[in-house]
């Protein structure tokens, strides 16, 4: 009987770690729209981090969205400097997203990431052009400086 509990407490804590993971959207700011991130870019002079990734399968996407997009040291960067969109392409069913925002990641993915790699870093301004790219950054001090580099280019 014991046995069952403690599987059933680590169940529900792994259930709550991935509900974090595949909440950052809906939290510290990230938005899921291009349209509305354009808007607060060009209203606000920021350019846009697109970052495509794997929530719930792409291992180096789960680290970097815990070691940099989770620190501190990032969510104020952040919010002084960018608008932050995740373009998410979960695979477990029950983090299947709805069909329109399938649609519109997949429309991102296309003109954005074409040949799919995972994670993949873009930043753009607010009329879509692209400033530059980046992969997987292990730590917030590399990701910053990466950002930095493209967008003093």
């Amino acid at each position: 009987m014991k046995s069952i509990k403690v599987v059933l407490v680590v169940l529900f804590a792994i259930g709550l770690m991935s509900m974090k993971l595949n909440s950052l959207s809906e939290s510290d700011n990230w938005l899921k729209s291009i349209e509305e991130a354009k808007v607060l870019a060009l209203d606000q002079q920021k350019p846009i981090l697109l970052v495509f990734s794997g929530s719930d399968w792409c291992r180096p996407c789960i680290m970097q969205h815990q070691r940099v997009f989770g620190s501190d040291k990032f969510k104020e960067y952040a919010q002084e400097n960018l608008i932050l969109v995740q373009v998410d392409f979960p695979k477990k069913k029950d983090n299947v997203l709805p069909e329109a925002q399938q649609a519109h990641n997949g429309a991102l993915a296309q003109k954005f990431n074409p040949k799919g790699y995972f994670p993949t870093n873009v930043i753009i301004d607010g009329e879509e052009n692209e400033l530059g790219r980046f992969g997987f950054q292990g730590n917030p001090d590399q990701f910053i400086a990466q950002v930095e580099a493209k967008i003093k280019k």
